[in-house]
């Protein structure tokens, strides 16, 4: 089989793929009492600490001396701001969005030991028990939208997308709140599944004395890690629990500053067809903290360059992760002689 051309393949595998929904990891809305020069210095600086969160998933460093010196300039990153209407417990106000230069941010969490996380975040899927005085029940958009609201506010102020379950005849069936209580986990994998790759994130929020209490699991692809998190109000503990769900998410996925940045040439086998071409170049894409390029493609073997900060133990560690690869000891050099320092069967 001739190779196709590279540019011409890669430029229609961009058609194919389309534009991916991401994240604006870069803005942030703040709420201001009015639009004076001084109140929107003050509500930049705010939005800044919210959209570095957002960027590396991760909590900011207390007392970084290069936070306090970035945050004193953030108003020269800033690309567009705007303000907005703004409905409050108080009533009507504003608020100001603000979006700031992805560089700019990606060189100040490069000072504050933060990569910058972009791609290959996964979605978290909440399933949530309440408990009333005894009456326990699964949580839906119905009766519960100040809860969920809460949530998904809470997932998204780190960058994170929170999914909510339909929560129709086919989920109502497949999971109950007693399956959650009753921390029936495969029950929960089997109620999952529908949501394609979604982490179920596992919650039982119930009155504790003056306090409401949430307990958790996060269902991660090697371990299910449990923590709890309370507050006098529901809608904050609901929170704080989501807060952590998502730190424990970017401990697992997001990029780490570990070592320079080295490249590794890696074989997929296996690769059929357009279609196949175009998955194969969509998980490359996701592949938070990594640059790659082709070198080959022809008969379903695919040859790529791939660099990343830590080289070929952090690319063979990243993907590890990813399903749709097996490792394979075949690493055969191609046409040109070039010889894959790793090699995997894609299906």
């Amino acid at each position: 089989m001739k190779p196709f051309p590279l540019l011409l393949l890669w430029g229609l595998l961009a058609l194919v793929n389309g534009a991916s929904a991401a994240v604006d990891l870069f803005s942030a809305q703040v709420p201001v009492a009015d639009e004076s020069p001084q109140v929107r210095q003050q509500a930049v600086k705010a939005a800044l600490r919210q959209v570095l969160v957002k960027a590396s998933g991760r909590p900011l460093p207390t007392g970084h001396p290069a936070l306090d010196e970035s945050l004193a300039e953030a108003e020269s990153l800033v690309e567009a701001f705007r303000y907005l209407p703004l409905e409050t417990a108080e009533g009507a106000g504003r608020a100001l969005w603000v979006r700031f230069d992805r560089k700019g941010v990606a060189g100040i969490l490069d000072k504050l030991g933060r990569p910058l996380w972009e791609g290959d975040r996964p979605e978290l899927l909440l399933w949530l028990a309440v408990d009333e005085g005894g009456r326990r029940r699964l949580a839906d958009e119905e009766h519960d939208a100040a809860l969920l609201d809460a949530a998904v506010a809470a997932a998204e102020a780190r960058g994170m997308t929170l999914v909510l379950p339909l929560m129709d005849l086919q989920d109502r069936n497949g999971l109950r709140a007693a399956d959650i209580w009753a921390g029936d986990l495969e029950r929960i994998r089997q109620a999952s599944a529908r949501y394609g790759g979604a982490l179920p994130l596992v919650g039982r929020l119930h009155r504790l004395a003056d306090l409401w209490r949430g307990e958790w699991w996060l269902l991660l692809p090697e371990q299910t890690p449990e923590f709890s998190r309370s507050h006098r109000q529901a809608t904050e503990a609901l929170a704080r629990g989501v807060a952590r769900a998502v730190a424990l998410t970017a401990e697992r996925f997001a990029p780490r500053d570990d070592g320079e940045e080295g490249a590794v040439v890696v074989r997929f086998l296996g690769v059929e067809g357009l279609k196949g071409y175009a998955r194969l170049k969509g998980l490359l894409d996701a592949l938070s903290g990594a640059r790659w390029r082709p070198l080959s493609l022809a008969d379903g073997k695919v040859l790529v360059e791939i660099r990343m900060r830590g080289g070929q133990a952090a690319v063979e560690a990243r993907l590890a992760s990813e399903a749709a690869l097996t490792p394979s000891v075949e690493m055969p050099g191609d046409e040109k002689g070039t010889s894959a320092a790793l090699s995997y069967l894609f299906h």
